[in-house]
């Protein structure tokens, strides 16, 4: 069985969060069995025997854990070189910093743009301060063709690593809470010949944000999948504040 995604790629400049997200890459990797890519700017300036070394522990981490591994190098580790590099393979999954990270005071040196990288790329996950196995995961889910997209992906996910799938229904009207939980239900009906997973329905009410966060800080998962939202700004702290990793698609 394979999974939707097909490669993870990391930025590699020795930096907090390059090294979060190694430790994530491999774990997932792992996980979906798939290669990781690393992503580094060679030679030049900002170039430093500490990245190097990094560079170097990467891979002996990927052959320690059994993952297989590539290296590429781009002209520079910003958005327009990382775009470059990555655009055109739809199906791989590249790891980056939280949006305030990389567009606030504190952005990492390499300038990465969430904002642009969204928008181009199919899908990204953003990783959060401190390092947690993934032992299920979870998905919010409003019916649209962008939610349909990240139902697909969380269910190939789910399948693949054997991650239970809790489905986040964010809604105060009943009548659309059910009518949402029919589609999902007609859904897994539809997919009764592949390989069943461990699913639910959990519905949420009131401010999508916070309701979402105290979900997550009730510990019930360890990775949310969800669409990103067009011109929509009710998620930045969701997307700043989570604990846990969000897999972000388009």
């Amino acid at each position: 069985m394979s999974s939707a995604i097909h490669a993870i790629r990391i930025p590699l400049d020795a930096s907090s969060f390059s090294r979060r997200a190694v430790a994530y890459g491999l774990y997932v990797a792992r996980k979906l069995n798939i290669p990781l890519i690393g992503l580094h700017a060679g030679t030049g300036p900002g170039h430093s025997t500490a990245r190097e070394s990094f560079i170097d522990d990467f891979r002996r981490e990927c052959q320690g854990a059994g993952v297989s591994s590539d290296l590429l190098q781009i002209p520079d580790l910003s958005s327009p070189s990382i775009l470059n590099a990555t655009v055109e393979q739809k199906a791989g999954l590249i790891l980056i910093p939280r949006p305030e990270q990389v567009e606030g005071r504190n952005a990492p040196d390499y300038g990465l743009q969430f904002s642009v990288l969204s928008a181009a790329l199919g899908a990204l996950m953003t990783i959060p301060p401190v390092f947690r196995e993934i032992e299920s995961m979870g998905l919010m889910y409003d019916g649209s063709a962008k939610a349909d997209r990240a139902l697909d992906l969380a269910v190939s996910l789910s399948r693949v690593a054997a991650w239970p799938l809790t489905i986040l229904l964010l809604s105060n009207d009943p009548y659309q809470t059910s009518d949402l939980s029919r589609q999902l239900e007609d859904y897994f009906e539809l997919q009764s010949g592949e390989q069943p997973i461990d699913w639910d329905i959990v519905v949420l009410e009131g401010n999508q944000a916070e309701s979402v966060l105290r979900f997550i800080l009730d510990g019930s998962i360890e990775l949310l999948v969800l669409a990103f939202p067009d011109l929509d700004s009710s998620l930045d702290r969701l997307l700043n504040e989570s604990p846990i990793p969000l897999i972000v698609t388009r």
